[in-house]
């Protein structure tokens, strides 16, 4: 090349082309990846909205449970209310001895017990036992040098439990150990 001269027109043409080329081959690419963010984001909008559905289905449905534990629970309940309404009605038609309503609220009470037995409900036996912050609730500490400490010695409510979570503690008297004077 002389002084002066330009360089040559295909080599900058070439290396232009080369430029272009590259930049179409990533304009190419980045459409492509936008549209696979786009395609991405469309499935997450889709997938949260199936989410929303689903947890509002799962919540009604929740709720309509609950609605025909209940049902089924009253519906079993109606047999000791019929048997209430058979015994208020016969004090009203016959004379009845105490023993005979003391005989029919006793059945009654059995039969409500043993309802709940089958639902789950166990009464918690405490008489005798060691006191248990977890299963108990102490309404009175009483001296006692006949009882080990923390001895329960009365029932004052009877505590349950359902399925063997407790549901109501039970209040008791618990022995405390006699302070020896010295």
């Amino acid at each position: 090349m002389k002084c002066g001269e330009k360089p040559s027109e295909p080599a900058i043409d070439s290396h232009l082309e080369n430029k272009l080329s590259e930049l179409e081959i990533l304009r190419q690419s980045f459409e492509e990846k936008k549209k696979l963010a786009d395609s991405y984001y469309d499935q997450l909008l889709r997938l949260k909205a199936e989410f929303d559905n689903y947890r509002k289905r799962i919540e009604k449905e929740k709720e309509e449970l609950v609605e025909f534990g209940k049902q089924e629970l009253v519906v079993k309940l109606l047999n000791i209310l019929d048997s209430f309404d058979l015994a208020l009605h016969s004090t009203k038609d016959e004379k009845n001895e105490a023993k005979a309503i003391k005989k029919g609220v006793e059945l009654i009470h059995k039969q409500f017990r043993e309802l709940l037995e089958k639902e789950g409900l166990k009464k918690l036996k405490v008489q005798g036992e060691k006191f248990d912050p977890n299963l108990h609730h102490a309404v009175e500490y009483q001296e006692s040098d006949k009882h080990k400490d923390n001895e329960i010695l009365k029932e004052i409510r009877s505590g349950y439990l359902l399925h063997d979570r407790v549901i109501r503690p039970a209040m008791v008297v618990v022995a405390k150990a006699k302070k020896q004077d010295k």
